[in-house]
């Protein structure tokens, strides 16, 4: 999901608006469409965290949004079962990314350029040396001037000596089937959507794009071992998702068409981590998405390749500094 008017903080709103600009250049580049506009749905109360963030960054940005009543949504969007005082924060720009083929094309971009892509060579371990780093993977042994990290949830494996906080956790996602005959749930009447239940449980997801209409509780799961992870959807989550179904989108019917399992990696803010290293500064390190990172991908990158060769960035990336996430030291 990219979305604009951002309700975790208003200070994303120029870095999605990059993005989108980096997405556009990239879909022109490789000649594959990355992102379908949907337009997007903020719900909740009007004083939540979620539509009442999202008004907050579509006004100080002067974004393009109309805030909508309980009722307007009824009207507007059927298939969301909104309730008496809640409103919903609308932005036409709001969309799809596909990230698989996003991902794709940067590599084949990447490779166009001069990348050497490797794959499947896990680290085994790296060493700063006088002029850089040794780093040894399964398949041999690399040296570097620069190191840059985006490990995802393996990223605090590849750094631990920090000691920084991430916790990686469990989360579950469903695709659910319309009832028969039933467009409220396709393209053409359902944008993309995030719906504050409560005071930190946001239900997220997709309109039908022929493979169901998605489902997914953003706030984190429990902890997880990427490595050990257990990727089965178990009947306890399945009924949790049920059950917002039926609390949410009644008109949907019968169990979810299919369920999967996938990790965030989270800071303790839901910020992310975006700085080079407090005692290195050839290493940067760029993770923690949060469950919220893969639209900012393409600015990211940009901002990556910034530090690792000028040291900084034109971009305003103090929300995502290390020391917030170091533990203070002791007197």
């Amino acid at each position: 999901m990219i979305r604009e008017a951002y309700f975790e903080d208003s200070r994303y709103v120029p870095l999605v608006q990059r993005a989108y600009d980096r997405w556009a250049q990239l879909e022109e580049d490789s000649h594959v469409t990355l992102l379908r506009r949907t337009g997007g749905l903020m719900i909740g109360l009007e004083r939540g965290e979620v539509a009442g963030g999202a008004q907050t960054s579509a006004r100080l940005h002067g974004l393009d949004h109309e805030v909508l009543s309980a009722t307007e949504l009824r009207r507007r969007f059927p298939a969301f079962n909104v309730q008496d005082g809640e409103i919903g924060v609308w932005e036409p720009r709001a969309g799809i990314l596909f990230p698989e083929r996003c991902v794709e094309a940067q590599l084949r971009m990447a490779a166009r350029f001069g990348a050497e892509l490797r794959f499947d060579e896990p680290l085994a371990r790296w060493m700063p040396t006088e002029d850089g780093f040794h780093l040894r993977t399964s398949r041999g042994e690399y040296r570097a001037a620069r190191l840059v990290v985006t490990a995802g949830s393996w990223f605090t494996q590849i750094v631990g000596r920090l000691g920084l906080p991430l916790r990686v956790t469990r989360q579950h996602v469903h695709w659910f089937a319309s009832a028969s005959g039933s467009t409220n749930f396709g393209v053409a009447q359902c944008p993309v959507y995030l719906w504050e239940q409560q005071p930190g449980e946001v239900v997220y997801g997709f309109p039908d794009l022929g493979e169901g209409f998605k489902i997914g509780l953003h706030e984190p799961g429990p902890i997880a071992d990427p490595d050990s992870l257990d990727r089965t959807v178990t009947a306890i989550e399945v009924r949790a998702a049920e059950a917002i179904v039926d609390r949410c989108f009644p008109a949907i019917a019968g169990p979810p068409l299919a369920s999967e399992v996938c990790m965030y990696t989270n800071t303790a803010d839901g910020h992310f981590l975006i700085d080079r290293h407090p005692k290195r500064p050839n290493i940067v390190l760029a993770g923690a998405g949060s469950g919220h990172g893969f639209k900012f991908a393409s600015v990211i990158g940009e901002i990556v390749a910034d530090l690792a060769v000028d040291g900084r960035s034109k971009q305003d990336i103090g929300l995502f500094n290390v020391e917030r996430l170091l533990a203070p030291k002791s007197a």
